[in-house]
């Protein structure tokens, strides 16, 4: 029976596009390299509240909390409540002074003076300050939020008293800034500022300068604005852009809950496009509402699986409410930011202002010979699947040159972003296939008596070993040319996602079980004629099956529908507490934990199958555990389709789940082995 022919240009220019992907991803793996500098923060307010709690004083506490490792404080916009509960200012309507003054409560002789001589308003807002410097510094403020004509300055105790025309309960929440004082005392504690502006409209270009005015001199980690808009959103982002710019300042973006791309921030891509790639990191802060639930210990291992895995570069840490047994407040939630510090220590991060990823974007004919190489690898399999195209060399040739036109061309005009995705979509797809299709054509071109040929178990379990590792060398291969042609800095930030993860987990199986019926024949196994795949697709739909083959099968269906709906950047369904600590498990073992799919599922059926060949059971087990394999091979890929994971620690993972994957398959020949040689006794 003639077997597939392999072209060789094509595999020619598959060697040259992985060279070339190859190179792209060294250079991305220099790249995140040079990011392992993370800024540990948490809010300011919250130790002023500690102290607070613990009737400490704040600069103890300050200084505990630099001790503990944290290396920069939130600092927020005050609001007029916020300083009028603080006995900074006192604030109040025109209605409730008047009442105060009929019902008597009014002991102030100056604001009685005021109120008998009738320059009271009801509907007004009235501020006296405690502080000169504060109010003239809030003074400003207001006049920016308000304007001129809805404010008047009232003599009053030598000095003067605000009054404002605006509805109280929205005035007294508009953020006023950063207090300057603030600032310096958090510098002044060894910290660094982070920066937690927010938007108000309508916004002016003078309101942004007053902002950043403020932190002139104060030093900054980051800016993360705390709205659901971006600072100067709508029609003033460019006065953001140019603020920040000229200072240097790094943008923060807070990840979503859903931990995939970002919180949306109203104007954050313009900013963050506006400012350059290379000033902004991630931040991630555990949910208020998630982190009352988890131990503390669960919580600090999840800071170095964001850091690592999700290249988080900004940690906000919130302090826990409830306390360790036999701890105070303030020494549990010091354990707690020392315990996370202390586990990215060990994991190799420094700390300090966030780092940030370069502008990178790869070469122009790196790319190029990538998009080539990927198009040589489509019609590679095109040949591998259809004898008609696998016996046309010149219709090979000439696909292959208007393929790659199509898929360059873009890239020379500058674009070329969907091309891109298309090229790691088919790398993701197509080498897991591949790499199975080269075991098939393996044993097909084994000779008949090369097939009955006795070899030891031993020599089963090496074969088929060293038979799992080529074929993961060949699938990683597609994560080579997968994390090439999406390698640049929006994607490691997510700005950018690959699309189609479910897709890419599905495909695979179906070109696998397509060029196993091409190649096997199910029904006939004697006949000389070449296999047809849609010939056998439709024998299957007709063989009659019994009940307990439908419930069989019906199991096989949930179990696909469950790995479909775990698998890609969101899952459908929740991962059980059993699993969960399985997995902690694993990640306190390996550098990077294996992927279950791969680890119990896959690479076990790889080698099974080589033990269902040997043992010679029917061609049908073959194609199923074929299938399965298959499985393991795609999620290897799949695991670089997560761009923001650095490149080494995919790598790892995969690497990992090999050969774990194989020693645990090799356990379970072993145990059908040890089985098959325990004496069967008839009960007759």
């Amino acid at each position: 029976m003639k077997l597939f022919r392999y072209n060789p240009i094509l595999l020619a220019f598959i060697g040259l596009g992985l060279i070339a992907s190859l190179i792209i991803c060294w250079q991305r793996y220099e790249v995140e390299s040079k990011t392992y500098q993370v800024d540990l923060a948490t809010d300011y307010k919250d130790l002023v509240r500690l102290a607070d709690i613990e009737a400490l004083d704040l600069d103890d506490v300050l200084n505990r909390t630099k001790k503990s490792g944290i290396t920069s404080l939130a600092v927020y916009d005050k609001t007029l409540m916020e300083l009028s509960n603080a006995g900074r200012i006192t604030i109040f309507t025109g209605k409730d002074l008047l009442n105060d003054y009929h019902t008597g409560r009014m002991g102030d002789p100056e604001l009685m003076e005021f109120v008998e001589n009738g320059g009271l308003i009801s509907e007004r807002i009235y501020m006296i300050p405690h502080d000169l410097e504060l109010y003239n510094d809030l003074k400003s403020e207001i006049l920016l939020r308000v304007g001129s004509n809805r404010i008047r300055e009232i003599p009053f105790r030598g000095s003067e008293m605000l009054e404002i025309r605006a509805n109280f309960d929205a005035f007294v929440k508009l953020p006023m800034g950063f207090l300057r004082e603030e600032l310096e005392k958090v510098n002044s504690a060894g910290f660094y500022v982070l920066a937690r502006p927010k938007n108000f409209n309508p916004c002016t270009p003078e309101y942004i300068e007053s902002i950043f005015k403020k932190l002139d001199g104060i030093r900054v980690s980051e800016v993360v604005i705390d709205a659901p808009e971006m600072l100067g959103a709508p029609d003033n982002l460019q006065t953001t852009i140019d603020e920040m710019r000229d200072r240097n300042l790094i943008l923060g973006l807070i990840e979503a809950p859903d931990q995939l791309r970002f919180y949306n921030q109203a104007g954050m891509y313009e900013v963050a496009r506006g400012i350059g790639l290379d000033h902004v990191a991630r931040l991630y802060a555990i949910p208020k509402d998630e982190q009352p639930k988890l131990k503390m210990g669960v919580a600090i291992a999840r800071w170095g699986t964001s850091d690592q895995e999700r290249n988080i570069r900004i940690n906000l840490l919130r302090p826990f409410e409830k306390t360790d047994p036999g701890k105070s407040l303030i020494d549990t939630n010091m354990n707690y930011f020392r315990s996370v510090h202390d586990l990215l220590k060990d994991k190799g991060y420094s700390f300090g202002q966030a780092a940030t990823f370069e502008d990178f974007h790869p070469m122009l004919p790196l790319r190029i010979a990538s998009m080539i190489g990927v198009a040589a690898t489509i019609i590679l399999f095109l040949t591998l699947i259809s004898r008609r195209i696998n016996s046309e060399e010149f219709l090979q040739l000439l696909s292959l040159f208007f393929l790659s036109a199509a898929m360059i061309v873009p890239l020379l005009m500058g674009g070329g972003g969907s091309m891109r995705l298309f090229a790691a979509f088919a790398s993701a797809t197509l080498f897991p296939a591949l790499a199975m299709i080269f075991q098939m054509d393996r044993v097909k071109m084994m000779t008949r008596e090369q097939r009955k040929q006795s070899i030891t178990f031993v020599k089963l379990v090496g074969t088929a070993f060293v038979a799992l590792i080529i074929t993961g060398a060949i699938s990683m291969m597609g994560a080579v040319y997968l994390s090439a042609s999406l390698s640049d800095v929006e994607y490691f930030l997510e700005f950018q996602v690959y699309r189609g993860v479910k897709l890419t987990f599905i495909l695979p199986i179906i070109f696998v079980a397509i060029a196993f019926l091409q190649r096997f024949d199910l029904f006939n196994r004697a006949s000389r004629i070449h296999p047809d795949a849609w010939i056998q697709f439709k024998k299957i739909l007709e063989i009659p099956v019994k009940v307990k083959t439908i419930f069989f099968i019906g199991l096989a269906a949930v179990a696909g529908i469950v790995l479909i709906a775990r698998s890609g950047h969101t899952t459908g369904m929740p991962v059980s507490q059993a699993e969960i600590s399985f997995r902690s498990m694993l990640e306190n073992m390996f550098y990077a934990r294996p992927r279950s799919k791969e680890l119990l599922i896959g690479h076990p059926a790889f080698m099974l199958s080589a033990m269902v060949m040997w043992m010679r059971y029917p061609l049908e087990i073959l194609f199923v555990l074929a299938l399965i394999a298959t499985i393991g091979q795609g999620s290897m890929v799949e695991t670089f389709c997560h761009m923001r994971t650095p490149f080494d620690m995919s790598l790892a993972r995969g690497i990992g789940g090999l050969i774990l994957g194989g020693i645990l398959g090799a356990i379970f020949m072993l145990a059908i082995r040890i089985y098959n040689m325990i004496p069967k006794h008839n009960s007759n």
